[in-house]
């Protein structure tokens, strides 16, 4: 059982989580960054979760001077669909239509993305938006980074962060 959700579960509080982190930034060659993001959608209750969808909008996170570029991306699980259209700025939707995530369920998204810092250096932050429908209703969650929520697991969202370092 889900720890944080003594009484029944009826409550939207109890049905699922988001979690988001980042990797550190990998200089490559040609004087960009690669950045690996890993989502994991967790479904706590019996019943299955119907349009799910996961949101993450790049723009508010490689603010310009920085540029970025999806290089790729995976969907693991068996009722998650990517979203082929994805690109982070115009597209947002991680997700198909008509994904779902069955009871009890945990499936996970790996984003790689180049970034040109243009000469930005400093600290990035990303956040998802998980959405969802269960029999009780619709759902709606914030990403949480666990390496930074000190054992936070559930609430207000936490976002990713990562830094850019200088390059000379």
């Amino acid at each position: 059982r889900h720890t944080r959700c003594s009484r029944d579960w009826s409550s939207d509080v109890c049905s699922s989580d988001l979690y988001k982190s980042s990797s550190a930034p990998r200089l490559l060659t040609d004087g960009t960054y690669e950045v690996r993001f890993s989502i994991t959608v967790k479904n706590y209750r019996d019943q299955p979760l119907t349009n799910v969808q996961v949101k993450d909008n790049l723009s508010l996170t490689f603010i310009s001077p920085v540029q970025y570029k999806v290089v790729s991306y995976t969907v693991s699980g068996a009722t998650l669909v990517r979203n082929t259209g994805f690109d982070g700025k115009t597209n947002i939707d991680l997700l198909a239509s008509g994904s779902t995530l069955a009871g009890n369920g945990v499936d996970s998204i790996l984003l790689v993305v180049n970034v040109d810092p243009k000469g930005y250096s400093g600290a990035l932050n990303n956040t998802a938006i998980g959405t969802a429908v269960s029999k009780w209703g619709s759902v709606t969650r914030e990403s949480i980074d666990l390496s930074l929520s000190n054992g936070v697991q559930h609430g207000n969202g936490i976002a990713s962060r990562f830094y850019m370092a200088p390059i000379d």
